[in-house]
């Protein structure tokens, strides 16, 4: 209690020296760091041809999978992922494919000061993956442990239906001749910087081709 006409006998004085409300006279903000929060956001990231900037694919931290559709076939697929942290990269740690497959998983710092790039490659079409990153030094001495994103691949998928099939050649079809932009990017599949019969063909190469349950 704050009011001592409230002791009774026998009571303990237990005292709450804070008023009930507060008022700041200044104005604070607070931001992630890399012990509260220590993973932003994870994009997969590709450039198309000479095209500027690439194109990324979010790739959510809870929730649904982030769906990658482009690559060029039904195996040896190459794949970047930018993890953007919420400290300064001091050593970008190890990746580690704990669900799917891919023949490596290699680390790097950037681009940026607070990201990790993750080069992955050999990667096959229609697979959930799940992408673990690890002892991340940071700024301050920290290391960041268990920095984990998932991921579909789905080769050829352009409309994102969960099967690669006559839908998607559609889309490349109505779209072709066009550059990619942020609107339109995943019906160049092949990721050549235009949308054109290359494309067709990996989505005709791959037909029938559906993300497992």
């Amino acid at each position: 209690t704050t009011d001592p006409t409230e002791m009774v006998a026998g009571a303990t004085e237990v005292w709450d020296p804070m008023p009930d409300s507060l008022a700041f006279t200044n104005t604070y903000t607070i931001a992630p760091n890399a012990t509260c929060a220590p993973l932003q956001s994870v994009v997969s990231r590709k450039q198309h041809g000479a095209i500027t900037p690439p194109f990324d694919i979010p790739l959510p931290l809870a929730g649904t999978p982030g769906l990658e559709s482009r690559g060029t076939g039904a195996a040896n697929n190459t794949y970047t992922l930018v993890y953007t942290l919420g400290g300064n990269v001091v050593t970008p740690g190890t990746a580690t494919v704990t669900q799917g497959t891919a023949s490596s998983a290699t680390t790097a710092s950037g681009p940026a000061a607070n990201q990790v790039t993750v080069t992955l490659t050999g990667v096959p079409t229609a697979q959930h993956m799940t992408i673990n990153l690890t002892n991340v030094g940071v700024t301050g001495g920290g290391t960041l442990n268990n920095l984990g994103v998932n991921m579909d691949v789905l080769v050829g998928d352009a409309n994102q239906s969960g099967r690669t099939d006559n839908g998607d050649a559609i889309v490349v079809r109505n779209l072709s001749g066009q550059a990619p932009t942020s609107q339109n990017f995943r019906a160049d599949v092949n990721a050549s910087g235009r949308i054109d019969n290359g494309d067709a063909i990996v989505i005709r190469n791959n037909s029938g081709v559906a993300l497992p349950p």
